[in-house]
């Protein structure tokens, strides 16, 4: 093994190996004794290497080395390495100062083998490594990885033709497809392409009719479709005409029919009768027909009115004993005046109580007291005549919204 030494061991011909020191360029480096070692060899620093020139010192017998070329003239900046004249050593054993020239040494060599070989022993880990990488690969054939190097469920999906519960290779059915459970068979025979299949393990299993563009091309379970004919056909099962009202957005089929249903239970027959009541006024006929009302519009047109009047069947009667301010209740009722001495009926703002234009309030005295009608702030009433009270007991008056706060009052005023 060859171990590159460290610098310290180098000399001026870094090609040969270490000699000693009387063998260095110049010849043989002596000195008589200790205090020329400090003074011969000053000014020459260029003829000399740190940690590699050593000279003999006679009166030592011994070699010292150069370990800090920055101050020749110091005792300090040499190490006395060898005992005996001439040099030369017969082992580490015969080697003397500091300890990394001694055992260090042998550590220090051994370390670098070590490391060669650790890093020997890497570099043939990662050469495994990547041998075994190369193993996994995949191979280019014609520029394709072949078939049998691609994972199984790349072939998930199997093209064949489908004849008497197998699938062949060819539309002449010659090879036979081996069936596998997981794949999916497609089927490209003629009239029938594009079917899938699945395998059971025993038979083969349709999945669709071919390539999904709609619900038309998959089969269907216990779960049917929602079809327009079957919509049509379902039946009113659970329905149930017990509940009234008008129908809302969040009723259900059958809730909504039910009220609807309600409805029309409860409409007062054509004489005016039926399951709600009796109508206010009693039509018998018409001059053009003879014939009583047979529907709301026919009942205004008998009346001369709109198709958007308001018709009630009666006009409630809210009895007040004490002065009063209208409330949206009071829409298309009497409002009875009952108090013995004067009082007050105040129409509200729009503001404060919003009755629809066209409401029609009567009010009636009832009691001794006579009625003065206020009006509220921002509120109009007109009266021909100027008047804004009741003309006395049993007095009946009405008042008719016209605007936002605008209101007409008519009757026995005074």
């Amino acid at each position: 093994m060859s171990v590159k030494r460290p610098d310290r061991y180098e000399h001026n011909n870094p090609n040969e190996p270490i000699v000693l020191s009387q063998d260095v360029k110049g010849g043989s480096l002596k000195t008589a004794d200790l205090t020329t070692l400090l003074t011969d060899f000053t000014g020459k620093e260029n003829k000399l290497i740190e940690g590699v020139t050593k000279v003999y010192v006679a009166s030592e017998a011994a070699d010292y080395r150069l370990i800090n070329i920055a101050a020749l003239d110091s005792l300090a900046s040499w190490q006395k390495v060898l005992e005996s004249a001439g040099g030369g050593a017969s082992s580490f054993a015969d080697l003397n100062g500091l300890a990394r020239d001694n055992s260090s040494l042998l550590s220090e060599l051994t370390n670098l083998e070590t490391a060669d070989a650790d890093e020997a022993s890497a570099r043939i880990t990662a050469d495994n490594a990547l041998s075994n990488a190369l193993d996994l690969k995949a191979d280019l054939v014609g520029g394709l990885v072949p078939s049998y190097q691609l994972p199984s469920f790349v072939d998930d999906v199997i093209e064949g033709y489908l004849n008497a519960g197998s699938f062949y290779q060819e539309d002449t059915f010659t090879t036979l497809i081996n069936p596998l459970v997981g794949k999916i068979y497609v089927d490209l025979t003629a009239g029938q392409e594009n079917r899938q299949y699945r395998y059971s393990g025993s038979s083969y299993i349709q999945i669709t009719n071919g390539l999904i563009a709609s619900t038309d091309d998959v089969p269907e379970g216990s779960n049917l479709y929602f079809t327009v004919a079957r919509v049509l056909a379902t039946t009113l099962s659970g329905l149930s005409a017990l509940v009234g009202g008008p129908v809302v957005s969040t009723d259900s089929i059958l809730i909504a029919f039910g009220k609807i249903q309600n409805q029309l239970n409860n409409k007062p027959d054509n004489d005016g009768t039926g399951a709600s009541g009796t109508w206010a006024i009693d039509i018998i006929g018409n001059a053009a027909t003879a014939t009583e009302p047979n529907n709301v519009s026919e009942f205004q047109a008998a009346l001369g009115l709109g198709n958007n009047a308001y018709i009630d069947k009666e006009l409630p009667i809210n009895n007040q004993t004490a002065s009063y301010t209208l409330v949206l209740a009071d829409n298309n009722k009497v409002v009875e005046t009952n108090v013995a001495t004067a009082n007050n009926l105040t129409i509200p703002a729009n503001s404060s109580v919003p009755f629809p234009v066209g409401t029609q309030i009567i009010v009636h005295q009832l009691g001794a007291g006579q009625t003065t009608f206020v009006a509220g702030s921002g509120v109009t009433i007109r009266q021909r005549q100027g008047f804004t009270k009741t003309a006395g007991k049993y007095a009946l008056c009405s008042l008719i919204k016209r605007a936002t706060d605008e209101w007409l009052l008519g009757g026995d005023l005074a």
